[in-house]
């Protein structure tokens, strides 16, 4: 069996670039998933676009995600936190109108905000309400950090938080562990054995997702990622445990967003 026979969803990839040179990508988000290696993906919109240009500027991964469907194609809406919620009156209209959207991207260094409870707390009560998950990037640095997310876990226990890139590893892997509804995406910061042996220690494999960040890196050339993911994956999670590859290559992320 090749690693392609695995399919993969990819549960972080974006629609535009993030350098600010606005690369539209969606041709190569249809190339991919028409291409069958793998069986769908979570794209993130637009992560610079003001809030009243979402629905122009995501035009068209809006018209891509509704012709693919949910199962194939959900959205993570980029919301751009404040202490005024400001962002509220238009992600409501955004979710009411598309039901591709399945999930809210955060990016909260964008804008210089903080995670911290005044700025999280209310799309964490968002995502309760909607019943999403919500996605964010983390990093190694202080204010952006994953174990800045504790305070708010900790008030909405049944909010569904992803952790792209799993920094700090340790923090990542702990709140994963503790909190039944936080979930890893370890793409560049976290994909080593140190992280992976934590997971495995805690239990916590099903709560693995696999992502690429794509399409940016790979973009410009005709290779794919992912057959090196799956083969990395085989290497890093404890040999003979094959349910927790697939778990991690696709059922994770399709339980995650009831798929």
């Amino acid at each position: 069996m090749s690693e392609l026979d695995l399919k993969v969803f990819d549960s972080h990839f974006h629609g535009y670039g993030i350098s600010g040179k606005g690369e539209d990508w969606t041709p190569k988000i249809r190339e991919i998933l028409e291409g069958g290696e793998i069986c769908g993906m979570l794209c993130c919109t637009d992560l610079r676009c003001r809030h009243e240009d979402f629905e122009e500027t995501n035009k068209t991964l809006l018209e891509l995600a509704k012709e693919k469907g949910r199962k194939i194609l959900p959205l993570a809406a980029m919301l751009h936190p404040d202490k005024n919620a400001s962002w509220r009156r238009h992600a409501e209209k955004w979710f009411d109108n598309h039901a591709e959207l399945s999930a809210i991207k955060m990016k909260p260094e964008i804008g210089g905000i903080p995670v911290h409870p005044d700025y999280m707390d209310p799309v964490f009560e968002f995502a309760n309400e909607r019943d999403i998950p919500i996605v964010t990037h983390t990093q190694p640095e202080r204010a952006y950090s994953a174990i800045n997310y504790i305070e708010s876990l900790k008030k909405f226990r049944k909010t569904k938080l992803v952790l792209y890139h799993a920094s700090l590893n340790e923090e990542a892997a702990y709140l994963a562990a503790s909190f039944p509804n936080v979930y890893v995406e370890p793409s560049w910061l976290a994909f080593n054995p140190n992280f992976f042996h934590m997971i495995g220690n805690f239990g916590a494999y099903s709560k693995m997702l696999a992502g690429t960040d794509g399409p940016g890196w790979f973009a410009g050339f005709k290779g794919s990622p992912y057959e090196d993911l799956v083969s990395r994956a085989k290497e890093l999670i404890r040999p003979g445990n094959e349910q927790a590859i697939t778990d991690f290559c696709r059922n994770n992320a399709l339980r995650l967003l009831n798929i």
